[in-house]
């Protein structure tokens, strides 16, 4: 069975808790490795300018106060009181990587799909047993109307915790219980 690296587990660290729970599921059947959790204000910064991210701080699903030392996360509580203990998105990236070629053409997006199907299901499971008030949404799809051509903004291994839609319907798949997880 597949476990996190150090490195991993230090950016699940400064996850909300339904995404660490989630994972901690999803690495059961599929690897993967957690690149990216909490960004302060500085790494949101050079994550816009760089392209990385179509957000400011402190707008980012990412922007959370576990991103600064621990010695100034009470002014940054203070200063940003809107602004989540824990990032409400982590970029995970499959493993091991591919010994030939470039993890990001798109002979290897079926493998970003596989975890982010896994992530979902997990995801969603946990907010239909009423253990979570979020659903996932993912940067293949963000509007999350199926159709992955409609996206001006592509971020595969971008999974976020958001707030459903209003009158919000589960999937037909997640009202049954499945023998996965």
């Amino acid at each position: 069975m597949p476990v996190f690296s150090e490195k991993s587990l230090v950016y699940l660290n400064e996850c909300h808790p339904i995404l660490k729970r989630a994972a901690h599921i999803v690495i059961q059947y599929v690897d993967f490795k957690v690149i990216c959790s909490a960004r302060n204000e500085e790494d949101q910064f050079i994550a816009f300018n760089s392209g990385k991210s179509k957000v400011r701080w402190p707008n980012g699903k990412h922007n959370c106060i576990q991103a600064f030392p621990e010695s100034e996360r009470g002014s940054a509580r203070k200063k940003w009181p809107n602004v989540p203990e824990y990032s409400m998105a982590m970029d995970i990236m499959p493993y091991p990587l591919p010994k030939k070629g470039n993890i990001w053409d798109e002979k290897y997006a079926y493998r970003f799909s596989y975890i982010i199907a896994h992530f979902n299901m997990a995801i969603y499971r946990m907010f239909r047993n009423n253990e979570t008030m979020y659903i996932p949404r993912n940067g293949c799809d963000w509007d999350g109307d199926g159709d992955l051509d409609d996206n001006e903004f592509n971020d595969l291994g971008h999974i976020e915790l958001i707030l459903p839609p209003k009158n919000m319907v589960l999937p037909e798949i997640l009202s049954t219980q499945l023998p996965i997880f």
